[in-house]
């Protein structure tokens, strides 16, 4: 196969859009970590049947720790292969003229993959915290809620924004 050339990157605005969100995510996670950080002994990981917390709890601190650095590995990771879109295994020999869309489709692929990873974790970390005994979070369970689902829009209305797109140009 031959070796492939080094294409210069353009973001496009949907890019953006996704980094940012994504940024945004990774930084409330690691925040919420932070912030919790003094609660996390009150942390439980299960409840039993009756919703009290299980003798054997294993949540607390260290679960709040692993899931932030999983969540700065993966998107670090994802950040880094979508330096390297050259590398990208595509099935298929492209020409030229088709090398930069399907550069580009990939490199969004990985984009959208890494915010819903980093969503996961934030979610994660969210969960984590909401087993603490609290007299009253709805507030903020609602505010959270209101977040998550603005974020699912925000990558539905892309991917369908995106759909519409493709199917125009191919007329």
């Amino acid at each position: 196969m031959a070796r492939r050339r080094k294409k210069k990157k353009l973001l496009t605005k949907r890019d953006w859009i996704f980094e940012i969100i994504t940024a945004i995510a990774l930084i409330v996670t690691l925040s919420l970590t932070v912030s919790y950080w003094h609660e996390a002994s009150k942390i439980t990981s299960a409840n039993n049947i009756a919703d009290q917390p299980d003798v054997y709890d294993f949540g607390g601190r260290i679960t709040l720790l692993i899931l932030s650095i999983l969540s700065i590995i993966g998107y670090a990771g994802f950040t880094i292969v979508n330096f390297y879109p050259r590398i990208f295994n595509f099935s298929t020999e492209a020409t030229s003229a088709a090398a930069a869309s399907l550069y580009q489709l990939a490199t969004r692929i990985i984009r959208i993959t890494k915010l819903i990873i980093v969503g996961v974790f934030l979610f994660l970390v969210w969960f984590q915290y909401s087993n603490v005994p609290k007299t009253d979070q709805s507030s903020s369970n609602l505010l959270f809620m209101i977040v998550m689902i603005g974020i699912l829009v925000v990558i539905i209305g892309n991917i369908v924004i995106g759909i519409f797109k493709m199917g125009t140009k191919s007329r």
